[in-house]
């Protein structure tokens, strides 16, 4: 059994052995064994949603018992999305060191620690400090269970299946906040933070013994040939035999080095991208939190009462879930480009509408349903353009980049609306510059579409 580049194979070093691209094994079917991959990454992705909000529903009681102004309590919001841009940049690049399976565990594993610790808190620097730690672990458990979803989905299904995983964190969010609801009400807020703390360690365990590594990542890195061989005839039984000679071909929708370093992602001809994907995940999930984050407050600011702010924060989520789902089943159909860019245009109209309706509560929630879908489907876009646009050894490192913009833009948002409403800027101007603020995407969607990359 061997493994080699597909350099070697193209000179003829590897003639006496049959030889398997694992691109093409995987390309040309979807089996159970893949599926399987998917769940399980999925399964991490519902946690991460359901923990980024597990904060929000027990603020109320942290806030009375531990005696902590109610001002203060944003840093606890921040320390977590601080944490989250370092465990994405920081897990993207060991990821593609080290692998994605290792990585995945040991940041859930992190957040589940964290979490859990959270619920022994007893005082506010101890909130502080696990909420950062939780979103170390949270931030570097994306650019690996992205990363590993990618290098297992057939490359006509990548867009499609990367989006579908990705509608799990909204999903997530969703099913915990209707289940720590009554988890709060009944129990208090320790139980939610002991729960979800010890969720992602058995997903740990479970992680360690069902996931495999990335197929891809093993090749490119010469892992072990056996451990690929088996893999391989999970997916396609009878593929590969004891003489089998495994390469990986380069699959990566722009040109370059099969190795690279963090500091590839800004040279030559991974530079247009990386910078294009940084600005449009800043920007869309700067946007989606600082809605989700300020919607309450601005709108009991209009006049509506605080159940209604409630109800149009739970339509919101819906409209995302349901953006981000469609957008994967379009992305097969059309390209991951054109479709991002109509979606984009109509996040710009319905967020600068939101100051022209509200507080009237029916069309507010039509308008932040609208908000949501679109915003949704853009950030599928960015998730599925990071996905495919760096070959398997750089792979996770570009996504860790590019999900750590979105955390750093979720930073942002919320800070400069603060900052516009200490400024006094009415409702109706806020919104406006908001959706303008969004018009950002459009150049860079134009120059991603511009590289000619698979899918746009």
């Amino acid at each position: 059994m061997m493994l080699v580049s597909a350099k070697q194979d193209r000179e003829g070093e590897s003639d006496l052995h049959p030889t398997v691209d694992v691109g093409d094994v995987i390309d040309r079917r979807l089996s159970r064994y893949q599926l399987g991959v998917f769940f399980l990454c999925a399964m991490v992705v519902v946690l991460d949603g359901i923990d980024t909000q597990v904060l929000g529903i027990g603020a109320p009681l942290i806030v009375k018992e531990l005696a902590i102004a109610p001002a203060l309590f944003g840093w606890l919001f921040s320390a977590a999305t601080i944490g989250a841009v370092i465990g994405a940049v920081i897990c993207g690049v060991l990821a593609d060191r080290v692998g994605r399976k290792r990585v995945l565990i040991l940041a859930t594993g992190i957040f589940g620690l964290a979490t859990l610790a959270t619920g022994l808190a007893g005082s506010f620097t101890d909130l502080v400090v696990w909420r950062f730690v939780t979103g170390v672990g949270l931030g570097g458990a994306v650019p690996c269970f992205v990363a590993l979803t990618s290098e297992y989905a057939p490359a006509r299904w990548r867009a499609r299946i990367v989006t579908l995983m990705w509608a799990s964190f909204p999903l997530g969010a969703s099913a915990g906040a209707f289940i720590n609801s009554y988890i709060v009400t009944y129990l208090g807020w320790r139980p939610l933070f002991f729960l979800w703390g010890a969720m992602p360690l058995v997903a740990a365990l479970i992680l360690m013994v069902a996931l495999p590594e990335s197929v891809r990542f093993l090749v490119a890195r010469g892992g072990r040939a056996d451990r690929v061989r088996r893999i391989v005839n999970r997916i396609d039984p009878g593929s590969a035999s004891a003489t089998t000679v495994f390469v990986a071909r380069a699959d990566s929708n722009v040109e370059g080095k099969e190795d690279g370093t963090p500091i590839d992602l800004f040279r030559q001809r991974f530079a247009v991208p990386s910078w294009s994907l940084a600005v449009i995940s800043f920007m869309t999930f700067g946007t989606l939190t600082l809605l989700a984050t300020w919607t309450p407050t601005l709108l009991a600011a209009q006049g509506a009462p605080p159940s209604a702010g409630a109800i149009t924060v739970s339509v919101y989520g819906l409209g995302s879930f349901l953006g981000t789902s469609a957008a994967g089943l379009l992305f097969s159909r059309f390209s991951i480009v054109r479709t991002t860019l109509p979606a984009v245009l109509g996040a710009c109209l319905a967020i600068a509408s939101i100051g022209l309706v509200a507080p009237a509560p029916v069309p507010v929630n039509i308008v932040y349903v609208l908000v949501g879908l679109f915003l949704g489907a853009c950030s599928s876009g960015a998730v599925a353009l990071a996905a495919i646009v760096y070959p398997t050894t750089l792979r996770s490192t570009g996504i860790g980049w590019v999900m750590g913009s979105g955390r750093a833009g979720a930073v942002a948002g919320p800070l400069i609306v603060g900052m516009m409403i200490a400024g006094g800027w009415p409702l109706s101007r806020m919104m406006l510059a908001v959706g303008l603020s969004m018009t950002v995407l459009v150049p860079a969607l134009l120059l991603l579409s511009r590289g000619r990359l698979r899918g746009d």
